[in-house]
C-alpha cells in the first residue's frame, strides 16, 4: 500500500482501525513516522519553544495530535493543550526556559497523571505513550479547532485563582475542563475524559470499566466499618455493602464478580510532611514549626490549614490524590487496571 492510499484509508477509517491499519501492513514506512505526538502550536507558542515549525506529516491522527497555546498569567507562563480527537485539557504552568527544552517529556507525564486521574487504566495510558513516537511541532491546526483551543482557554480564566505553584500541571484546571460536559459528533453530551478513554479502549482494547477510585477509598479509608462491609462489582465498578453475617453477604462473598474493599491505614504525616515541603509560604511554615505534635496533633495541623484556605484547599487535592494512588495500586494488584 502506497502513501496515497494511506492518506486516503486514514480519512475514511475510525482512530483505532486507523491504528491497526499501520501496525498490520507490511511498508516501508517505519510505525516512527506513521505514529507521531503532533503539537500543533501557535506563533507565540513556537517562539516560545524556540522552534522552527515543522512540515505537517502526511497521515494525520487526532488521537495523538494537540493544539497548543501559551499566555501570561501573573508574568508566568501558562501553557494549555486541548487533544483534537477528545478535546481533554492538559493545563502547565509556571514552566521555565530550561523546562521548555524537555517540553514533550512534562507534556507526556502531564497526559500520564490526568488520564489517571480520569480512570483510565494504565496499561491503556502506557500503550498511548508508547505508541505516541517522536514528538512533531508544527504550525496551528484548522480554524475551528484553534476557536476552540482560545474559548476553553478563555473558560479557564475563571478559575485562576486555584492555580498551584506546586509543580507544573494544573490537576484541579484540568478536572473542571474535563469533566464539562461537551457535544461529540454524535450529537451526544459527554465529557472529554469520558471520550477519551473510550477511543482509548477501543484503540488498544480492554473492558473499560470505570472505577471510581474516589468512592473506592471512601470505604478503604476508614476505622471502624460497624460490620458494613463493602464490596466492589469488577463488572462495571459498582460498590455494595452488606451486613456481615447475613445472607446477602455470603452471597456477594462468594460471587467471582465482586472483591471486598479492605481497610488501609492512610499515613496522614507521612502525606502531609510531602505536601508541608512544597509549600511556599513562610508565615504557614513558620506556624508549622511551632505546632506541638503528640495526642491531638492531626487536630492542631487540620486547624492550622484552616487558617489558610487556600493551602487547604491545596492538602485536600494533594491527599485525594496519595489516596487515590493507594487504590489504584489495590486495583493493580488485582489486574484490574
Amino acid at each position: 500500500m502506497n502513501l496515497i492510499a494511506y492518506k486516503k484509508a486514514a480519512i475514511q477509517l475510525s482512530t483505532f482501525n486507523w491504528i491497526a491499519l499501520i501496525c498490520n501492513e507490511e511498508d516501508e514506512i517505519s510505525k516512527e513516522r506513521m505514529i507521531q505526538m503532533i503539537y500543533q502550536c501557535t506563533k507565540d507558542m513556537i517562539t516560545t519553544l524556540k522552534k522552527e515549525s515543522e512540515a505537517k506529516p502526511d497521515i494525520y491522527n487526532p488521537l495523538f495530535s494537540w493544539n497548543v497555546k501559551v499566555m501570561k498569567v501573573n508574568r508566568r507562563n501558562l501553557v494549555y493543550l486541548m487533544n483534537d480527537a477528545s478535546k481533554l485539557s492538559i493545563i502547565l504552568y509556571g514552566m521555565t526556559q530550561k523546562e521548555f527544552k524537555d517540553f514533550d517529556e512534562h507534556v507526556k507525564q502531564g497526559i500520564k497523571e490526568i488520564l489517571e486521574d480520569c480512570n483510565v487504566p494504565n496499561t491503556l495510558i502506557q500503550q498511548y505513550l508508547d505508541q505516541s513516537g517522536v514528538a512533531i511541532f508544527t504550525s496551528s491546526g484548522t480554524r475551528k479547532q484553534v476557536g476552540v483551543l482560545t474559548q476553553a482557554a478563555r473558560d479557564v480564566e475563571t478559575f485562576f485563582e486555584e492555580l498551584v505553584e506546586t509543580g507544573i500541571l494544573q490537576r484541579r484546571l484540568c478536572q473542571h475542563q474535563n469533566r464539562s460536559i461537551v457535544k461529540n459528533d454524535d450529537g451526544e453530551y459527554i465529557t472529554p475524559q469520558e471520550i477519551m478513554k473510550d477511543l482509548l479502549v477501543k484503540t488498544f482494547g480492554g473492558n473499560g470499566v470505570k472505577f471510581d477510585l474516589g468512592e473506592i477509598a471512601l470505604n478503604m479509608f476508614v476505622s471502624d466499618r460497624m460490620e458494613m462491609e463493602p464490596f466492589l462489582n469488577i463488572k462495571n465498578g459498582d460498590i455494595y455493602v452488606a451486613e456481615e453475617g447475613t445472607d446477602e453477604f455470603e452471597d456477594i462473598d462468594f460471587n467471582d464478580d465482586f472483591v471486598h474493599i479492605p481497610i488501609e491505614y492512610f499515613d496522614f504525616f507521612r502525606c502531609f510532611n510531602g505536601f508541608a515541603e512544597g509549600v511556599k509560604n513562610n508565615k504557614f511554615q513558620q506556624d508549622l514549626d511551632r505546632l506541638e505534635y503528640g495526642r491531638g496533633a492531626i487536630r492542631r495541623v487540620k486547624d492550622l490549614l484552616y487558617e489558610y484556605p487556600d493551602i487547604q484547599e491545596q492538602w485536600y487535592e494533594y491527599q485525594e490524590q496519595a489516596e487515590n494512588e493507594i487504590v489504584r495500586e489495590w486495583l493493580e494488584s488485582l489486574g484490574l487496571m
